[in-house]
């Protein structure tokens, strides 16, 4: 094994300790009624019909996370509002402030696109996870 795949693995099995916390919800269950519409990219590149999908719905095709995969990435609609819980986003409720920070009382705001990636602790019921990070 070379040092790239080396790293690799390293990396998928430090995010498979956080396994049993929290997933990031990307492409979750969106109201019929939302701009929002997630596209989904198949493989390490977006096809032509993937590439004018994402475009379609005001996305942006871009390469993201440690692998570098090309991802269609979006604003969600209710970007930045004000938020206690990911219940009330479409994407999460990213607490303000130290990711680091737990199970502290604190406000938080939507998240603001839907690349699942960056340091960030998810409220619920305005209370703030353990930070983590994902690439």
């Amino acid at each position: 094994m070379n040092s790239r795949t080396i790293a690799m693995l390293s990396c998928l099995v430090a995010l498979g300790a956080c396994a049993g916390r929290s997933e990031p919800k990307v492409f979750q269950s969106v109201p019929a009624d939302s701009p929002y519409k997630p596209v989904e990219i198949a493989g390490e590149r977006a096809t032509r019909a993937e590439r004018a999908a994402c475009e379609a719905v005001g996305g942006e095709i871009r390469k993201d996370g440690l692998a570098g995969w090309e991802r269609c990435i979006q604003s969600y609609p209710d970007a930045g509002q004000t938020c206690q819980d990911s219940s009330e986003c479409i994407g999460m409720c990213l607490a303000d402030g130290d990711p680091a920070s737990a199970d502290a009382q604190t406000s938080g705001s939507c998240q603001v696109t839907d690349s699942p990636f960056g340091c960030y602790s998810e409220l619920r019921d305005g209370i703030a996870e353990i930070g983590i990070c994902v690439d």
